[in-house]
């Protein structure tokens, strides 16, 4: 049972290997602030100028106390047809006060809007406060709509206080593999499937124990539950720190925590229930059952 589950959990590591080298990243848009492409519209009156090491930079300046909303692009039709996609570029910023970022409108053609914002505490999500050099920023937006692209996207600056912000040139950019190590769809079939198997191995144990047949399949598949539960859990907790959706990393945390906690329950209570079939059977022998 444990090398079944080992190789089980090798396969899903290979498919998952599979599935994200799979996952390719495709230039839609390269928006330089000077000369920007068809259908990307720069904001007026920002101040545009050329760096050395990073190319045409747009500068924003809050010098009040009140927050700021500054519109930096706005790329219509922007030729999204996949769900994953990303507006990436690098900011600096000097000053800043309290929590500012740079957010995303996705807006889509039946009008609702949806935001993406750098309001992490590190990496390229990061939220814009005190003051930084060159980095990495990154606008994601994961759509769970089939079929559902965004028909413009804007862009902004928001600082909540006093500072200055300088932000180099922007890519968008959409990801041509799958988004996830397997759909919602299989999952669904999948687990779905898995979880009425377990019932029925739930179901099969409890009655072989109940009789007192079968100690040593019963005890199998009791201990086999303590084994694949911490893998299925691993997997989980590993899915959701590489940033899988839901569908993949939920079903594989349920699966890994409900078979853990039966696999350190079970074994102990089916020792219980043979010793006491065991019990019965030779207090039967004692008093002379013909049954036995």
């Amino acid at each position: 049972m444990r090398a079944v589950a080992e190789v089980l959990f090798a396969g899903l590591l290979a498919v998952a290997g599979a599935a994200r080298a799979e996952q390719a990243e495709q230039l839609l848009a390269a928006v330089t602030w000077s000369s920007p492409p068809e259908g990307a519209e720069v904001a007026a009156g920002l101040a545009v100028q050329p760096e050395a090491g990073v190319g045409d930079v747009v500068a924003v300046e809050n010098a009040g106390d009140k927050a700021l909303e500054a519109r930096l692009l706005v790329l219509r039709a922007p030729a999204v047809t996949r769900d994953r996609y990303a507006l990436l570029g690098r900011v600096r910023y000097e000053g800043v006060e309290g929590d500012g970022y740079l957010e995303m409108w996705s807006v889509f053609p039946d009008g609702r809007a949806y935001f993406s914002r750098t309001l992490g505490g590190a990496g390229a999500m990061e939220r814009l406060r005190g003051s930084s050099r060159w980095r990495d920023f990154a606008l994601p937006f994961f759509s769970n709509r089939e079929g559902y692209f965004p028909r413009e996207l804007v862009v902004n600056v928001v600082l909540p206080g006093k500072g200055r912000v300088w932000v180099g040139p922007v890519r968008l950019v959409q990801y041509a593999g799958p988004t996830g190590w397997w759909s919602g769809g299989t999952a669904g079939l999948v687990f779905g499937g898995l979880g009425s198997l377990l019932g029925i191995a739930g179901g099969l144990v409890g009655v072989l124990a109940s009789r007192g047949k079968a100690r040593r399949l019963a005890m199998g598949l009791a201990r086999g539950t303590l084994i694949l539960g911490p893998l299925a859990l691993a997997g989980g907790i590993a899915a959701a720190a590489l940033g899988q959706p839901y569908e993949v990393w939920y079903p594989l945390a349920l699966v890994g925590a409900l078979c853990a906690g039966l696999g350190l329950y079970m074994p102990r209570l089916l020792r219980r229930r043979y010793e006491q079939a065991e019990l019965r059977r030779m207090q039967s022998l004692d008093a002379g059952d013909p049954r036995s």
